[in-house]
């Protein structure tokens, strides 16, 4: 198995690949699957809510769509 493998995933689909990606490279170090797994690649992964949640209002803020006190 020599095709390099990864796994690409963005938004919300983020949560899936991660555990994906994690339970395949359990499955390579089982030799249960024979793959050579590269990696995951995230595009604006929504992996966290709360850690997400806490990031719009600065995000919104730095981009001047937003004032200080509606962030906060």
């Amino acid at each position: 198995v020599s095709t390099p493998f990864y796994i690409a995933s963005e938004s919300y689909g983020g949560k899936m690949a991660s555990v994906f990606g994690m339970a395949l490279h359990k499955a390579i170090v089982a030799k249960t699957i024979s793959c050579n797994f590269k990696g995951v690649l995230l595009g604006d992964g929504w992996v966290g809510p709360v850690d997400c949640m806490f990031s719009y209002g600065p995000y919104l803020e730095a981009l001047s769509l937003i004032t200080h006190e509606q962030a906060q």
